[in-house]
């Protein structure tokens, strides 16, 4: 009140059974009003399912009913109709076909035919009266455009492509309001208006993008409230004075925004020694792929992704949407033998065959890509030495990394960062015996990748996480540490 008691019909939105009320998309009604809309929402499926059902009992009885046409017509002979003639019998052996047609798992009987012995017919077979249907041949996937250019690779899945060269895409735009539909029959099978609203008038232009907006679109005058707009106002002038904080943008641009004062700066100590053991870790990173044992790229349940994370810099420190790999310009360059892959999407490095040692090791180089194209280069190396046990070179690049992390004066994360650390720092290292623990190396690359992703986090987003209770260590709750 009082707005409900206002009669919007004649506004476009308006609502012309009941009084006070407007339709508005989901993203504009309010949190509390969320009941009454699952509850429309609700009403009307419930109302689309009952016509389907309807409409589906309709289209069942109007082709039982043509079935029904078609056999009470007069057959004429074998000769003459060209079809062979069912054999006829008394109507209770006619039941007992018509039985088995429907249910193919009885017998001639009227039994279970796995269990039927005895009539001695169990595994007879019934001429179907109808054939069953043929299946639609499989869709025919092309490998060039229609113009016989390649497909233009997918950015998501490598090994699908697309044709898409829309003609005249200007006048198709200019035809959009004349070819939109506005009654039942202008929407394909199976398909109908949202109701509400329901159908668009001829002289509508709801759907066209490019007209401008009009003035009475982009305001509510029906909905203003001097009260209410001199209170925001005031909440507005008010929030603006807190100038310890806040900063009052777009006096002279007229492009208003807050903005948070930049006359108070955190302490960066715990930021940068995040940096600083992310980027001692990313180099880690780096090295080992400069030594890859085959053997280690031949487990399927061990798969080694190259971690991209590593090379990528601070403006694309994200997962690339696409992996290549070549030879390196040492190597002579081309594409990398036949007995290694790489996944396109994953940036996964396998084997399928064991590597001639003529051919090891073998320096490949790969590229990671985004939309916009090719971001970064990573250099691996497949070599053909496998070290046993600790003196893998993962394992051996552990510990200097994991003892940088434990030393405080070394590595002074804040406490909360510290916690949570731990638990991804004990799958690879044992911090009682202060030896690295024994991982493949695509686990251990896993879980390294994932540490520099949190040391980044907390190097850039400046994150102070709560302290909780290790899993790992079991030791008591740290003290609370407010977030920045």
């Amino acid at each position: 009140y009082p707005y409900s008691e206002v009669d919007y019909s004649s506004v476009e939105n308006g609502c012309i059974s009941q009084t006070g009320a407007t339709w508005e998309p989901d993203e504009c009604l309010p949190a509390h009003v969320d009941p009454l809309r699952l509850e429309a929402k609700r009403a009307w499926i419930k109302r689309r399912r009952e016509n389907e059902q309807k409409q589906l009992a309709e289209d069942r009885a109007k082709a039982q009913n043509e079935q029904q046409g078609e056999k009470q017509k007069p057959q004429g002979s074998p000769q003459q109709q060209g079809q062979e003639q069912m054999p006829q019998g008394p109507p209770q052996q006619q039941g007992e076909k018509r039985k088995l047609q429907e249910s193919p798992q009885l017998c001639a009987c009227g039994f279970d035919r796995a269990a039927c012995g005895a009539c001695g017919r169990g595994w007879a077979q019934v001429k179907k009266e109808r054939p069953d249907d043929v299946p639609a041949p499989p869709t025919q996937m092309s490998k060039t455009r229609r113009d016989g250019a390649p497909l233009a690779r997918d950015l998501l899945h490598s090994k699908v492509g697309h044709d898409f060269a829309p003609e005249a895409i200007e006048q198709t735009l200019g035809q959009i309001r004349s070819g939109w539909p506005k009654q039942p029959q202008d929407y394909p099978k199976g398909f109908a208006v949202a109701s509400p609203p329901g159908f668009c008038w001829a002289e509508c232009d709801c759907m066209d993008d490019q007209r401008p907006q009009r003035a009475w679109e982009t305001r509510k005058n029906w909905l203003e409230d001097p009260t209410r707009s001199s209170a925001v106002n005031a909440a507005i002038q008010a929030f603006s004075g807190q100038t310890q904080f806040v900063r009052r943008r777009g006096q002279v641009s007229r492009m208003c925004y807050f903005e948070t004062s930049q006359g108070a700066r955190h302490d960066p100590t715990n930021a940068q020694a995040a940096l600083e053991l992310a980027s001692a870790l990313q180099r880690t990173l780096q090295a080992v792929l400069l030594q890859l044992p085959a053997t280690s790229l031949m487990v399927e349940s061990d798969p080694v992704r190259i971690p991209a994370r590593a090379f990528l810099a601070e403006d694309s420190d994200y997962e690339p949407l696409r992996f290549s790999a070549s030879l390196a310009s040492s190597a002579g360059g081309g594409p990398i033998p036949d007995w290694a892959q790489l996944d396109a999407d994953t940036g996964v490095l396998s084997l399928v065959r064991q590597p001639p040692p003529s051919e090891l090791p073998l320096q490949m180089r790969v590229e990671f890509s985004h939309s916009e194209g090719a971001v970064a280069v990573a250099t691996c190396s497949i070599t053909a030495e496998q070290p046993p046990g600790t003196t893998t070179p993962w394992l051996m690049a552990t510990v200097p990394i994991a003892q940088r992390f434990h030393d405080p004066s070394r590595c002074p994360l804040e406490r909360g960062i510290r916690v949570a650390l731990v638990e991804h720092f004990n799958e690879v290292y044992d911090v009682a015996k202060r030896v690295a623990r024994e991982r493949p190396l695509g686990a251990w690359l896993e879980t390294m990748t994932r540490i520099l992703r949190l040391l980044r986090s907390a190097a850039g987003a400046g994150l102070a996480l709560g302290a909780h209770t290790s899993r790992s260590t079991g030791g008591p709750p740290a003290p609370r540490t407010p977030t920045r």
